[in-house]
């Protein structure tokens, strides 16, 4: 697959995604901000405990993904599309499974039930998971 071929419907199927994911939940347990002109999202919990999320779509196969502290870019590959592994993540995070080590330059995880998806940037000291300091944010609900 060619991701230059679906940019043009790329924005409102991420959209829909995390619609999608959101729609699982009743509809107080966040504040979720739609940008078309600036290609954002915005999803703030109601919850002070769970995770905030941020999208953004930069073009082509580029979408900034922050979650918490963590920032990262998803891209289409063979794991599947990209709308797809975004909601995976989202429905994980909505529920209270993401878990997140570090501040600066955080990296977080959550275990779908195909796999174990990984984001955000690699410490100057690779250590196993294990070993690290880590946060697990509270569901939406």
């Amino acid at each position: 697959m060619n991701p230059e071929e679906d940019v043009p419907d790329r924005w409102p199927r991420l959209v829909a995604a995390v619609q999608q994911a959101l729609a699982a939940y009743p509809p107080d347990v966040a504040k979720l901000v739609v940008d078309n002109h600036q290609q954002s999202i915005q999803m703030q919990p109601r919850n002070g405990g769970a995770a905030a999320v941020e999208v953004s779509y930069w073009g082509t196969d580029e979408i900034y993904f922050g979650v918490g502290m963590t920032d990262s870019w998803i891209w289409d590959g063979s794991a599947g599309s990209v709308e797809e592994v975004l909601y995976q993540v989202l429905a994980e995070v909505m529920a209270g499974r993401f878990e997140e080590a570090g501040s600066l330059n955080a990296s977080g995880r959550v275990q779908t039930s195909e796999c174990e998806i990984r984001l955000g940037g690699t410490p100057v000291i690779p250590r196993p998971w294990r070993w690290r300091r880590r946060h697990t944010y509270a569901p939406y609900a």
